[in-house]
């Protein structure tokens, strides 16, 4: 889980205009940039969540208080697909042969040579 100065530096590069609030766009366009899916419904539904006064701005105490609300599952989620999306090098969705040779050449670096994969 990431700590309240990981939380505070993502919610500071999310609010691109340095108002000390996130809009609804931005908070749509830093959740993009971090792999999470998210509809226009959705998006509403967090921001009003996010939200606790209801003037239409997340502050960083709201951000902050709010994302001891979000389950972790999201977070992971939201990590795979990023990962996924670096890794998917042509953009069409899948990994072939050749976007999952770096992966595997990369972890086996920090597997036991001892440890047998079959």
């Amino acid at each position: 889980m990431a700590t309240s100065h990981q939380y505070e530096q993502w919610f500071r590069s999310a609010d691109k205009d340095g108002s000390g609030y996130l809009t609804s766009k931005e908070l749509s366009k830093a959740l993009k940039a971090k792999g999470y899916k998210i509809g226009r419904k959705q998006l509403k539904e967090q921001f009003k969540q996010f939200d606790l006064d209801g003037d239409g701005k997340i502050t960083l105490q709201e951000y902050l208080i709010a994302m001891g609300q979000v389950p972790e599952v999201l977070h992971k989620e939201a990590t795979l697909r990023k990962a996924f999306e670096k890794a998917d090098r042509n953009g069409d969705g899948n990994l072939d042969i050749g976007e999952l040779n770096p992966i595997f050449v990369e972890m086996k670096k920090y597997l036991n040579p001892d440890e047998d994969l079959h």
